[in-house]
């Protein structure tokens, strides 16, 4: 007979669930209790001994299944972590079965279940045997029977798989859609060198390798998860409160000791704060179909910061919120920082924006050519603007001289000497500076995806989806977000209508295009992205004196380029560029045919879907994100 031990947080209630769990029938629920420490410490354990990455809930049922052993050596203990894997640097060890070992991850993965249906037994992999040591994982086993999954259990913890042999019933949101219990993972794995930092624990933006090893592409991306049943309705209209439960944020909230309802009332009250200072608060931006064009726009000229910018920046914000919010050493520190930003102009204006409503104070970086518009907002904003020249000029702030001899983009190295010299959080759009904000990119998938299902029922596939790329947080966010809503199946509303992701066609213009030329150099040597973030320097470099009319999207280097590079060659998509005359020509479309009032930075996307509109004829539909309001007309 084997006997289950349960241990709680004493600074966490699972009664917040409101779920079924009746914790009057769990003996010592009151008692048996840890320090959140434990947790951290237990989870830094697992890393180091067995080279396993999980978060603070493993770490935690890790200490307790060491204090069993401890207690009695000879003891049989089964480990089952939610949310588990094996770092990419640990080598596999498989022993015959006669080594001695005294308890092991078994492998547990639940069948996949849809909103309505009934729960089946999970599947449970053979044992494996892997180390003559007490408590250690196995992945492998898994891995090379098949399983897509890359996580050691994923979703073992869905508790409703239990009510198939307890009877303990679903757990619900309330509007009824059931929600698979979590594996609340805050981690966040570096796509290029594989190093993991706990979001939950300690504040993470930025790989703490990239500098020790400068020459990998290091982008710090989520652990992809789902938080728990939600308390509050999902159908809001504001996307970080309808998909919270895919966003880091909430993981981290409901990990540091944040119930749901909590998580709501902080994202409604700064949403209310960005209304007073913007005039509007995040809603789903409009998705149109042009019939005669057989063409969807999605329009963000109309969203917080007039594009789509602030996606990104509202998401690292709502982060640091739940952090401050949930105090501790990490909140505490965070609360005496200022922002740093770095922007030829709309990530600017967004980020500046976000920390007015968020009483935060930044300091904003953008090159002396930099719309007088934008500039005269920011100033209104009270943000601290620095004019970054490309002479080397040393940067004077309030904090101090930040020096940018040498820069290639002055701009994002006044931003980084903030950040390194002076103590500032790096509120970026730049992947490689801050990976929480390319997430936030995600909404924008998922409310296509939903306004899809909603509007258009009978489109099931998207020909290409055309994205304006500078630093390409927006093209990998939105990909992203495709992704998990049409392959993954994880957004809330239902699985999405589409069959397949669309096309990735990025669009920079001829006189600035370091993604195209990647693109092209990574295609003749037929690597993958993967394998090319390996070797940035072969393939990502700097472009020399970018010039366009498309001022928004003349960053030197593509940031997110492997993860843009990696979408087109999974999509069978390309790489477009378009001179200046063609995003003229696009500027006037927009504003003539489409009725939208974008800039020319907004209407690159339209150019790109112009010559390739012109070149082939369009059997599917296609979808064309156009971003960033001209704001010479207000």
């Amino acid at each position: 007979m084997a006997s289950v031990c349960l241990i709680r947080c004493v600074a966490s209630d699972v009664n917040r669930y409101s779920n079924f769990c009746d914790t009057d029938k769990l003996a010592g629920y009151d008692d048996d209790v840890f320090e959140p420490d434990v947790a951290l410490e237990g989870k830094d354990d697992l890393l180091d001994e067995y080279g396993i990455e999980a978060g603070p809930s493993t770490g935690a049922t890790f200490w307790l299944a060491k204090q069993i052993v401890a207690e009695d050596p000879d003891a049989k203990v089964v480990f089952i972590s939610a949310d588990g894997r094996l770092h990419p640097d640990t080598e596999p060890l498989v022993l015959s079965d006669e080594s001695p070992t005294q308890a092991e991850f078994l492998p547990v993965t639940p069948p996949p279940m849809h909103v309505g249906e009934q729960p089946s037994a999970p599947t449970v992999s053979p044992v494996a045997k892997t180390r003559s040591d007490p408590l250690i994982g196995n992945e492998q086993r898994t891995a090379r029977e098949g399983s897509d999954s890359k996580t050691v259990g994923q979703s073992v913890a869905r508790m409703s798989t239990l009510a198939t042999e307890h009877d303990l019933g679903h757990s619900t949101t309330t509007s009824g859609v059931i929600m698979d219990t979590p594996s609340l993972s805050t981690r966040l794995v570096c796509s290029g060198c594989g190093e993991h930092v706990d979001a939950a624990s300690t504040p993470a933006f930025g790989c703490p390798s990239r500098h020790t090893n400068p020459g990998v592409d290091h982008v710090l991306v989520p652990a992809s998860g789902s938080s728990a049943a939600l308390d509050a309705p999902t159908n809001t209209g504001n996307p970080f409160i309808d998909y919270r439960g895919l966003m880091l944020s909430h993981r981290v909230a409901m990990a540091r000791g944040m119930t749901d309802a909590d998580y709501v009332a902080l994202v409604t009250k700064f949403d209310e704060a960005l209304a007073a200072v913007d005039g509007t608060g995040f809603r789903e931006t409009p998705l149109t179909y042009h019939s005669d064009l057989n063409l969807f726009v999605k329009d963000e000229t109309r969203n917080v910061g007039q594009s789509h910018k602030a996606r990104h920046l509202a998401n690292v914000m709502i982060y640091l919120l739940v952090l401050r919010e949930t105090g501790g050493e990490a909140g505490a520190a965070l609360a005496q920082k200022s922002l740093a930003v770095a922007s030829c102009g709309n990530a600017g204006l967004a980020a500046a924006v976000v920390a007015a409503a968020a009483k935060w104070p930044i300091h904003v970086c953008i090159p002396p050519d930099a719309d007088p518009v934008v500039q005269a907002r920011l100033h209104e904003l009270g943000a601290e603007v620095h004019v970054c020249q490309r002479d080397g000029t040393p940067v004077q702030t309030s904090l101090g001289m930040v020096d940018t001899t040498n820069a290639a983009d002055p701009t994002l190295s006044a931003c980084q000497g903030l950040v390194a010299d002076h103590g500032c959080i790096p509120f970026s759009v730049q992947g490689p500076e801050c990976g929480v904000a390319v997430e936030g990119g995600q909404t924008l998938g998922f409310e296509l995806l939903a306004a899809l299902n909603r509007d258009h029922p009978d489109v099931d596939h998207i020909g290409n989806v055309f994205v304006q790329v500078g630093g390409g947080a927006l093209g990998a966010g939105l990909m992203q977000g495709l992704h998990r809503g049409i392959d993954d199946k994880q957004l809330p509303h239902g699985v999405a209508g589409l069959t397949s992701v669309p096309a990735l066609r990025t669009v920079q213009p001829t006189g600035n295009a370091p993604l195209a030329r990647a693109f092209d150099r990574l295609q003749a040597e037929r690597v993958t992205a993967a394998a090319a973030a390996k070797r940035r320097d072969d393939f990502m470099s700097p472009w020399p004196e970018p010039q366009s009319v498309a001022h928004g999207i003349l960053d030197d280097e593509t940031y997110e380029w492997v993860a843009l590079c990696e979408a087109m060659q999974a999509t069978g998509g390309s790489a477009i560029t378009v001179s200046d005359d063609t995003i003229q020509e696009a500027f006037q479309f927009a504003r003539g045919t489409l009725g939208i009032q974008t800039c020319h930075t907004g209407a690159a996307s339209l150019a790109g879907w112009l010559s390739l509109a012109n070149a082939t004829p369009r059997e599917q539909p296609d979808v064309v994100i156009v971003t960033g309001a001209d704001r010479s007309q207000h």
